[in-house]
């Protein structure tokens, strides 16, 4: 009984053998593409990447300085016009300053004021009273020395007594002419020096009103030109820093687009070459489940090239290598509306069979 089973466990063994040799060389089914291949439409042309782009170049807009969100004006797809104010930042801390510049004018000019007004009427009578009252003074003392010199050979006085009135007369001499002078700047009123000092100082707090206004102003980000808002990065009370990598806002001009290509920097020499001679057909091919091919035309070779930054994906794509941006506007726009920043594939005519 055991043998019989052996057996027939061999006989199974082979027939399953056989059954797998014999449907391992069966071919599998050849299935379509789920997507249309990218190919080179022209037999001797320069392929490269493409990124579709506004004509005049998105814009990213940034706040001028690091600050909080006062409120955003704008939201995605928004037409906006030069000039269009697209948000602002918080401004309390400048509007306090501007507070007290504000007063810091005012008290200037009350002083530049106040000095224009002089001599005022009411200052004159006590300074002409302290003049005549020095006056008298002065006369009474000349009288007293007078006197006191006469007497001297009389032994009614000495000579010291003589001195003292001297003395007496000078001092009082003195403060006659010093009253005099006081009344005589009142009456002549600032000088010119002490009126530009004073003008001076109107001036400074003036431009210290009009620096903290600029500064306001600069707080309230406008449009540096008309376009389409593609993208935002802010909301109403964040705080936000100057960062190139994010921009605040991105505005485009999405009537106007174009193709910006990163030829090869082997490659650019057949494209050159093909621009020079004028017989040239460029067309570009977008990537996707829906495939749209359309015409291109030469705009501006940009004359620097650059290390290759953005690439296909290719897995034998080179990356130690240096491109040179091809600016192409579209001839033929696609019937589904292109975005910026969607990449496609260009392909350029060059007659010439590219170097592998």
């Amino acid at each position: 009984m055991t043998r019989l089973v052996t057996i027939l466990a061999a006989v199974v063994g082979l027939a399953l053998a056989i059954w797998a040799v014999s449907t391992a060389n069966e071919k599998p089914p050849s299935l379509p593409p789920v997507r249309e291949p990218s190919v080179n439409p022209f037999g001797r042309g320069v392929a490269s990447l493409g990124f579709v782009e506004p004509l005049s170049r998105a814009i990213e807009i940034s706040p001028p300085q690091p600050g909080l969100i006062d409120h955003v004006n704008v939201s995605v797809g928004d037409v906006v016009k030069t000039g269009d104010e697209l948000f602002s930042l918080e401004s309390i801390t400048i509007a306090a300053q501007l507070l007290e510049a504000r007063a810091s004018v005012a008290a200037a000019q009350a002083d530049l004021d106040r000095l224009r007004s002089l001599p005022r009427a009411e200052d004159l009578p006590p300074l002409q009273a302290a003049v005549t009252r020095a006056r008298a003074a002065l006369a009474e003392r000349r009288e007293l020395l007078e006197r006191t010199t006469s007497v001297l050979g009389q032994n009614a006085a000495t000579g010291w007594d003589a001195v003292r009135e001297r003395l007496a007369a000078n001092v009082v001499e003195a403060e006659v002419k010093r009253a005099e002078a006081e009344l005589a700047r009142i009456v002549a009123g600032p000088s010119k020096e002490e009126l530009a000092v004073a003008q001076a100082a109107v001036t400074r707090d003036q431009a210290r009103v009009e620096s903290l206004n600029l500064l306001k102003q600069r707080l309230s980000v406008k449009a540096p030109s008309g376009g389409t808002v593609i993208r935002r990065n802010i909301e109403p009370g964040e705080y936000t820093v100057t960062d190139r990598a994010h921009p605040a806002l991105i505005l485009a001009d999405l009537a106007h687009l174009a193709i910006r290509a990163h030829v090869d920097e082997e490659d650019i020499g057949l494209v050159q070459q093909a621009a020079a001679s004028g017989a040239f057909s460029i067309s570009a091919r977008t990537r996707g489940s829906v495939v749209q091919s359309f015409k291109l035309a030469l705009v501006r070779i940009e004359p620097y090239a650059r290390p290759k930054t953005d690439l296909a994906g290719s897995a034998s794509e080179r990356v130690d290598t240096r491109v040179v941006d091809v600016v192409l506007s579209i001839a033929e726009p696609p019937a589904i509306a292109l975005l910026p920043g969607q990449a496609v594939d260009v392909y350029f005519d060059t007659g010439v069979v590219p170097r592998q």
